[in-house]
């Protein structure tokens, strides 16, 4: 949507899983620009993905979504702007994370 693309700082900063052989991936370095920004949609069953928020302070709020099953999800940064709105300004793509 229109709301997501302008609640992105761009470009994203954030990192992005590179398959390395059938079992591993390391992470590289990404940045995301509009163009190839896949819409974000938070529409998954609790019972088979966790959701975890972490405040940092007042400005900066940390959300990792991990499939419970196994030890991989995202990991999404946002930063409390001085007008009050929330922007995201990092995305780390699917890809093991720490529990």
């Amino acid at each position: 949507s229109q709301y997501q693309i302008d609640h992105i700082v761009w470009p994203l900063q954030g990192d992005a899983g590179v398959q390395v052989d059938s079992t591993h991936y390391n992470k590289v370095s990404k940045q995301w620009e509009p163009e190839n920004w896949l819409m974000q949609r938070l529409n998954f069953d609790p019972k088979d993905y966790q959701r975890d928020v972490e405040m940092l302070g007042d400005l900066i709020v940390v959300e990792r979504i991990r499939a419970r099953t196994v030890n991989f999800g995202v990991v999404r940064r946002f930063a409390k702007q001085s007008n009050g709105e929330w922007m995201l300004i990092y995305y780390s793509d699917l890809q093991e994370i720490s529990k």
